[in-house]
């Protein structure tokens, strides 16, 4: 698709996922990546990203650009063995989880969280931040597990299995990022 888009509007593309923890690649569901469509889906979505290109407004002059880090504390769930990676940030029965921002202008900022976020996660906090673009980039700086929303954890299932964090997780992570982001966006 970047390969697609490329071609269209003659610039350079950054494919970055975003909090896909609970979305499935279209091919997944077929019984061979080849059968999922995979050329069409290059135009179904690269053309609706080339729309918002074309009318998205010239970029600002007066960029006001920052990082920021925040520590999001959360309870570790209980009869869990944890991963090498992860033990480095488990402190008691706590996770620290580390989130980064960063603020591209006024009215947008990113943050980022080395998390395989589900989407409603993101969704909701882009929404109630402060910033008018409010963008998630998922498995940043390693991959701390799953992190589902606090309905989705009693369903069972795989994600629900294998994650580290309890109900409490979606509230600890949507307090100090939407916290974070409102301090922010202060002058």
């Amino acid at each position: 698709m970047s390969e697609y888009d490329e071609g269209k509007i003659g610039a350079p593309m950054i494919y970055v996922n975003g909090a896909a923890g609970n979305i499935a690649p279209i091919y997944t569901t077929q019984p061979t990546p080849a059968a999922g469509r995979l050329k069409q889906f290059r135009a179904l979505l690269g053309d609706k990203i080339i729309e918002a290109y074309r009318v998205m407004p010239a970029a600002a002059v007066d960029v006001q650009s920052g990082v920021g880090a925040a520590v999001v504390e959360t309870a570790r769930k209980g009869g869990m063995k944890d991963s090498a990676e992860l033990a480095d940030y488990v402190k008691s029965e706590q996770i620290r989880l580390p989130v980064r921002f960063l603020k591209l202008a006024k009215d947008t900022a990113v943050w980022a969280a080395p998390l395989e976020l589900f989407c409603e996660i993101a969704i909701d906090v882009r929404e109630r931040s402060p910033f008018a673009n409010t963008m998630y980039f998922g498995y940043t700086n390693g991959w701390l597990g799953y992190l589902l929303t606090a309905a989705e954890l009693p369903l069972g299932g795989y994600e629900p299995r294998v994650s580290p964090y309890t109900a409490r997780a979606e509230e600890d992570l949507k307090r100090t990022v939407l916290g974070f982001l409102q301090g922010w966006k202060r002058p």
